[in-house]
């Protein structure tokens, strides 16, 4: 099962890239790609996101069975 939400980006996508770059780095996660696409994963959880214009769409593909989606989405949001 996978889940997806969107958030609006409100700075330019670059610094918005650059921010979740050096947060995941932090945090633990490991995030590769460019303003337009990419990937990032941690531990059992991985997924991708696309932008589209002013909006990102983040994916999560896999996740810890003892985690929930709502935990993960709460997790990744922080990133970005």
């Amino acid at each position: 099962m996978h889940k997806s939400f969107c958030i609006n980006i409100k700075i330019t996508p670059s610094n918005l890239l650059h921010k979740a770059k050096a947060m995941a780095c932090a945090t633990g996660w490991c995030l590769s790609g460019d303003i337009e696409s990419g990937n990032f994963s941690r531990d059992e959880t991985s997924g991708y996101y696309k932008r589209d214009g002013n909006s990102l769409k983040i994916t999560m593909t896999s996740k810890p069975y003892h985690e929930s989606w709502s935990d993960v989405e709460k997790e990744l949001r922080n990133l970005y």
